[in-house]
């Protein structure tokens, strides 16, 4: 009978370029849906509007926010759902100026941030990883899309009058 080796019931720590490249793909995934969005809804004609419209800061920050929290959804495997969605709604809003296109920015980084999020909730959760040991960049990420959501709407209405 062989003689297990000392380190052999120690777990393998997962190789952390390994989880970057799971975060790549999926957000490439979630950037194809957002796309595919856009042209469904710029091709077909088909587009969703926005349940609310405040006023284009609040209606920017709000859609940021429950983009963030949406791809947090399913450990970020709902990201590509809801981007799929909002590219619809956008894709409508694009139609009408071209410099609506900024808006995209503050969602998509929004939806980086939540998919990223939801890995490292999930690793957390199978106890591989602790998910305050990430919070720094995911908090990077939300903060630099709350303020770009409420930035370029500020910019959009001074540029269009």
């Amino acid at each position: 009978m062989a003689i297990p080796k000392a380190g052999a019931s120690k777990k393998k720590k997962d190789d952390p370029t390994a989880i970057k490249g799971n975060v790549k793909i999926l957000y490439l995934i979630v950037a194809c849906c957002w796309l595919a969005g856009n042209a469904v809804s710029l091709v077909v004609g088909i587009s969703l509007e926005p349940m609310m419209s405040i006023h284009p800061v609040i209606d920017s920050l709000f859609l940021t926010l429950t983009v963030f929290v949406f791809s947090m959804l399913f450990f970020g495997y709902a990201a590509p759902i809801i981007m799929f969605a909002v590219g619809m709604m956008q894709g409508a809003i694009f139609a009408q100026d071209q410099l609506n296109f900024l808006l995209a920015a503050p969602v998509l980084l929004a939806s980086y941030a939540g998919v990223l999020a939801g890995i490292y909730l999930r690793r957390d959760m199978q106890g591989k990883d602790n998910f305050f040991d990430h919070k720094k960049p995911i908090m990077i990420y939300i903060t630099a899309a709350s303020v770009l959501s409420v930035a370029i709407p500020v910019l959009l209405m001074f540029l269009t009058g």
